[in-house]
This record gives C-alpha cells, structure tokens and sequence, in this order.
C-alpha cells in the first residue's frame, strides 16, 4: 500500500544542547543535526515530505514539509548553521504546532529508558487531551509495572514505522 507521509523533525537548540563531553566528538546539537538530516534524507529518497522545526523557547525556524531534492538541500544547509541558544520551552513548541496542525492527524512519538522522567511525556499528553486528531505512542526500553500495565500510557512497547497501523486503544 503506497502512502505519502508529511512529517516534521523537532530539533532542540537550546543552551543545553551545546553541550560536550570531554570525550565526545560531537556536541548534543551536532549529534542531533547528523540525525535530523538522517531521518530527511531517508524519508525524501522514499518521496515522504518532510519538515524541520528548530526551536528553544520559540520556534526559531519552521520549514514545511517537501519531498524534492531541492528541499532536501534547503533542510541540510539550515542544519549546517544551527547554534545553541536560549533555554527551552518544549511545552510553548508542541503546542504552536498542534495549533497549527489543522485537522491533520499528529503522532508524537516519544522513546525514553522508564516512566521516572515524564516531562516530555506530561507536555505531550497536555497537548493530545486538548486537540482532536492526536495520538500519543510512550516507549520505554525497560519500563516501570505502570507503564507494562498502560497506566497514563494509551501505548507502550517499542517504537516503529507500525506506530500509526496499530488501532487505538
């Protein structure tokens, strides 16, 4: 079954992203750049749209999903002048883009080690209990019983491309 894809990559860019380790080659930012332009270079060679959204405490940069090579190029060089800003507001982000998703169905998916540090979690799920069309996937790689149980969790398990084909709970 052929399906188009239009998708948004969120990329923080926050103070806290410039971070190095001593032993590291490349700072959070730059780690998560490599991987942003990864993720928009395989979905444009499957011919899905896709998008870039750089933020710290606002939207610094919104570029709309396509799926051309010209686009391509456009995403990779904004990737390539990326610097860490201000502090983050992960919340103001999910929900400027909620608001601006206009009926389309919106995934967010979200991979953590446990349910100890939900703050992600917590803005994401402020943000689908108020919009219609919004899902909401937690994968935990070794999850608490709650979340083993689906409490406060619609999903749980682990992350894939058969995210949006499994029925809703």
């Amino acid at each position: 079954e052929e399906t188009n894809l239009k998708a948004y990559i969120l990329l923080d860019a926050s103070g806290s992203m410039g971070y190095k380790n001593d032993d590291a080659s490349l700072s959070k930012l730059e780690y998560g750049c490599h991987l942003a332009a990864c993720l928009s270079y395989l979905m444009v060679r499957q011919r899905d749209s896709t998008g870039l959204v750089v933020f710290d405490d606002a939207i610094r940069q919104l570029i709309p999903p396509r799926s051309t090579t010209l686009h391509l190029n456009r995403i990779l060089r904004e990737l390539d002048t990326v610097e860490a800003g201000r502090t983050t507001n992960v919340s103001k982000t999910f929900h400027d883009l909620a608001e601006n998703g206009a009926g389309r169905t919106v995934w967010f998916v979200h991979g953590a080690r446990d349910g100890r540090h939900p703050p992600l979690a917590s803005e994401v799920r402020k943000v689908t209990d108020t919009a219609a069309h919004r899902s909401v996937h937690a994968a935990y790689s070794r999850p608490q019983a709650a979340a083993r149980a689906g409490q406060g969790h619609p999903r749980t398990g682990a992350a894939d491309a058969a995210v949006p084909a499994r029925p809703a709970p």
